[in-house]
């Protein structure tokens, strides 16, 4: 999934998670974990930096994924938003502690339809998927714009995922207005 599906996953759990609370969060809290929760669903791609760095490219590599780093590891997140709601003294805070397990979640949920997730790090780092994950073969263009529109159409237009992604995005829109 692309980071506005991410992002639109992520503002959908959290708006769930504030309405099914209730209204013992303030207007202006509300929107900051509306905020923290759109994020938090692109939260775990962070990786991405640092698999830039290291491979000293901004091109994907066909022999590594960003999904085989510890942000990618579905228990960091859930330990995190678990050890922040218990250790809250307000409802704001476990209220974040939530919208981290929970929009987190949405990430891992959707890049395990095609890609695989580590869901038993730190016991295993094998990749779990709904599917089994294709092989990704990048072009070997020298623009950076013409490589990634390759990889758009070459691959995630082929994917189911792609267009879960745009009903996900409309439905985030829906509810926002």
């Amino acid at each position: 999934m692309l980071l506005p599906g991410h992002l639109a996953a992520g503002y959908i759990v959290t708006d769930t998670i504030l309405k099914t609370l209730g209204d013992d969060i303030s207007s202006a809290d509300t929107k900051m974990l509306l905020v923290i929760g759109t994020l938090a669903g692109a939260l775990p791609d962070l990786d991405l930096i640092s698999f830039f760095l290291k491979n000293k490219s901004l091109k994907l590599q066909s022999n590594e994924s960003h999904r085989t780093y510890i942000s990618h590891a579905p228990l960091l997140w859930v330990a995190a938003g678990f050890v922040i709601f218990l250790a809250s003294d307000s409802i704001f805070y476990e209220t974040f502690g939530l919208v981290l397990m929970c929009s987190t979640l949405s990430h891992f949920i959707f890049d395990y339809n095609e890609y695989g997730i580590m869901w038993l790090w730190p016991f295993s780092k094998k990749q779990y998927s709904l599917v089994k994950p294709k092989i990704a073969t990048y072009p070997d263009d020298r623009s950076l714009g013409h490589f990634y529109w390759k990889i758009f159409t070459r691959e995630y237009l082929r994917n189911k995922t792609w267009y879960v992604e745009i009903i996900v995005i409309v439905a985030a829109l829906l509810i926002y207005f």
